[in-house]
């Protein structure tokens, strides 16, 4: 799990009738498709309560360092 980078952003997947289809269907609800919305993680504080004022990123980006492992056999 930790040995690739992931992203709240995501490359345009290979162009397909299935991606295609999935595209028109992901942009009923939104125009944004290739990313994962923050700021309703941002929107609780960590006591539960509501924020007045939300600051958040546009992404967020995960890069291992190599630091620590995992056995890739036990999560597949």
């Amino acid at each position: 799990m930790f040995e690739r980078d992931w992203s709240t952003r995501f490359l345009p997947p290979k162009i397909n009738t299935v991606n295609i289809i999935l595209a028109a269907r992901f942009k009923t609800s939104t125009a944004f498709i290739q990313t994962i919305g923050l700021s309703d993680m941002a929107a609780i504080g960590q006591d539960g309560s509501t924020e007045s004022s939300i600051v958040f990123p546009w992404s967020l980006r995960f890069e291992p360092t190599g630091e620590f492992s995992m056995p890739t056999d036990t999560y597949s």
